[in-house]
């Protein structure tokens, strides 16, 4: 069947008719992954069955091919309508309780699943389906988890939704780096500058590991650890070869210069950590 379905299935006029009963297409189709045995399913809620079946085959008893048959929906008692209109196979079902808006979301979790995973996962599922597989049941199986955690998937976030399935992110563009390292590269300066116009280095590093806790509430983990290390890279290309030859500009002495600009690098680096992980778990970006 051709792309179009959907736009087809809306100038049939089916769904409109369905409007009463919170109709919800599921399933292979919005997926994109019928089969050729595939029915565009489409899920509707009514708390009487019977006066729906009466509906369905009143106004569709005359399509070609059409069957109706009582059955089960997610273990709730079901009537389902088969059918064919204007060339687009249809199965349309209908259940007294909440279930359409579960598959509803289940299919809306799988899609983005498919989408973080990528190519190889959605053709494994495709393959799934084309064997006879009910779709939820294939999706359910592929990722080992849960039927609540693939309804969650329709609402989370991508980049909790890569770290639950354990799939790579997307690498930063190396732009998105600029106004960090840049923001970083400044503010350091000026806290340098303010301290050392005061005439006393003694808050120098409690002002470092506060900048440092604010880019990484501002910028998470990566691009917090990217806007704080640069500056101190560059510090530390100049103290590094200046303790490791022993020169006179060491203050108070090589050693505890290099050890000084150790231990500020370690609280920097634990401030931009533990912030940064705060940010990305709490607040996660939207890549």
């Amino acid at each position: 069947m051709s792309q179009d379905w959907y736009d087809r299935l809306l100038e049939s006029g089916v769904m409109d008719r369905l409007a009463p009963y919170n109709p919800v297409v599921v399933g292979a189709y919005p997926l994109g992954i019928p089969a050729p045995h595939s029915r565009i399913e489409i899920v509707c809620r009514s708390v009487d069955l019977p006066a729906f079946a009466r509906v369905i085959e009143r106004t569709y008893g005359d399509a070609e091919g059409f069957e109706m048959h009582p059955g089960r929906l997610d273990e709730e008692e079901a009537v389902f309508a088969e059918f064919e209109l204007d060339g687009l196979p249809l199965e349309v079902a209908a259940q007294p309780d909440h279930v359409h808006q579960r598959l509803a979301a289940a299919t809306i979790g799988i899609s983005r699943m498919l989408d973080v995973q990528g190519d190889t996962s959605r053709a494994r599922l495709e393959a799934a389906v084309a064997r006879g597989e009910d779709w939820l049941d294939a999706a359910l199986a592929q990722t080992d988890l849960s039927r609540a955690a693939i309804e969650a998937f329709s609402t989370a976030n991508p980049s909790v939704m890569r770290r639950v399935l354990g799939v790579k992110g997307p690498p930063v563009p190396l732009a998105r780096y600029l106004v960090p390292v840049l923001l970083g590269l400044v503010s350091m300066t000026l806290i340098v500058l303010a301290t050392a116009g005061r005439g006393s280095a003694d808050f120098t590093g409690l002002m470092l590991l506060l900048e440092a806790a604010v880019l990484g509430a501002v910028f998470g983990t990566r691009l917090g650890l990217a806007a704080a290390l640069t500056p101190l890279v560059l510090i530390g290309l100049v103290i590094v070869p200046t303790t490791a030859t022993g020169g006179d500009q060491c203050d108070p002495d090589c050693g505890s210069q290099l050890a000084q600009y150790v231990f500020v690098a370690v609280l920097i680096v634990s401030a931009v950590g533990i912030t940064g992980l705060l940010r990305d778990r709490y607040f996660p970006r939207e890549t």
